[in-house]
């Protein structure tokens, strides 16, 4: 008979407030049993206020961050602050998975148009289609941008697709272009100077700059 795999609770000898914490930090992205542990340690030891002000900082992110209504980057205030600065080339739209991917490409100071986050990438062995991205809003948001009877609007030129360079990258950016190819848009893909399976919010400055430049049609 197999042994039971023995629980946090099992294997730490703290009381169960202490406990619930670990636990908690344990189900953090990329953080195991002794980073956990070492986290809820950390939170014991420092001063009351400075506890406090972390805590408060994680509430306000849950009750007030939202997604802006053109984009859906991350805001406290929708629309968010590049869709509402009129500086930007609003010709261009940079489609990218994640917000954290728009803000690896804006650490570059060398893209100034707009973005759009697709919220996700394909993935079928999870069920994620192509519906539970944020394609068809993409597309009605260029379709408004050509609209000639609105006259505030500037018409969307070229559609940059900057999605992670590996093979569920690749089958959302196809699924991209199928959906906005009769738009009368020029759709380009970033350069391959990122390495097959490196990640947009890994990549340094001066790569996304490079990939963004030599970026090429999509065939």
């Amino acid at each position: 008979m197999a042994k039971k795999k023995k629980s946090l609770r099992d294997s730490l000898p703290y009381s169960d407030l202490l406990l619930d914490l670990i636990e908690n930090f344990a189900t953090l992205p990329g953080i195991g049993a002794k980073s956990a542990e070492k986290l809820a340690y950390h939170i014991m030891t420092i001063p009351k206020d400075d506890a406090m002000r972390i805590a408060r900082s994680i509430a306000n992110v849950k009750q007030k961050m939202t997604v802006c209504e053109h984009c859906f980057n991350l805001t406290n205030e929708s629309p968010c602050e590049i869709c509402r600065d009129d500086s930007r080339d609003r010709s261009t739209i940079c489609v990218v998975e994640q917000p954290k991917d728009l803000w690896a490409i804006e650490k570059t100071g060398h893209y100034k148009g707009l973005y759009h986050i697709l919220t996700g990438r394909l993935s079928p062995l999870e069920g994620i289609t192509a519906d539970n991205l944020t394609i068809k809003q993409l597309a009605a948001r260029i379709r408004t941008s050509l609209d000639k009877n609105n006259e505030d609007a500037v018409p969307v030129t070229e559609v940059i697709i900057a999605t992670n360079p590996d093979y569920e990258g690749d089958g959302t950016m196809l699924a991209v272009k199928e959906v906005l190819s009769k738009l009368p848009v020029n759709i380009t893909k970033i350069a391959r100077g990122l390495p097959t399976g490196a990640s947009i919010e890994m990549s340094s400055p001066a790569i996304l700059s490079e990939a963004l430049t030599n970026r090429n049609k999509i065939e």
